[in-house]
């Protein structure tokens, strides 16, 4: 209940008051987003056995530094287009990759699939993916948001 709670404090303030800037600001957030996707596309590459335990470690840690390179320009966003405090979005951003990534870990872990054929740490690794992809959706509908409302 209190994830729940949580969540929905962290969507409800993604409508907070918005101080407009130009379209320059947004074409440089949305660089960022493709550097940082690019950057991760470009390192998954250094490791081809990537479903193996061989790579595990690289690519968990590959998927941290993609989400805090999204979360600083989440970050930047708030600070720039929207009136809340920076400490305030740092936390609530922290507090909903924490829990999607919990909400994909129980989808992939839980399976009927996963249960009886023993998945070991492919549920782990599915979830640093699916949330990494969940946070650039969601920088990329935070500007999509700005964009329309200018």
């Amino acid at each position: 209940m209190k994830k729940l709670l949580i969540l929905t404090a962290f969507l409800l303030s993604s409508s907070s008051v918005l101080a407009l800037d130009d379209t320059d600001s947004i074409t440089t957030l949305n660089k960022q987003i493709t550097e940082c996707r690019q950057e991760f596309l470009t390192k998954e590459q250094e490791c081809p056995e990537s479903w193996s335990m061989k790579c595990y470690d690289y690519l968990i840690n590959l998927n941290h530094q993609t989400q805090n390179c999204y979360l600083k320009i989440a970050n930047e966003i708030y600070q720039k287009h929207y009136s809340q405090n920076v400490q305030k979005a740092e936390n609530n951003l922290k507090n909903y990759v924490k829990l999607t990534y919990e909400q994909y870990l129980r989808t992939y872990s839980e399976t009927d699939f996963c249960i009886q054929n023993n998945c070991g740490i492919s549920p782990y690794l599915y979830s640093e993916y699916a949330t990494t992809q969940t946070l650039e959706f969601y920088i990329n509908k935070l500007l999509n948001f700005i964009k329309a409302n200018q």
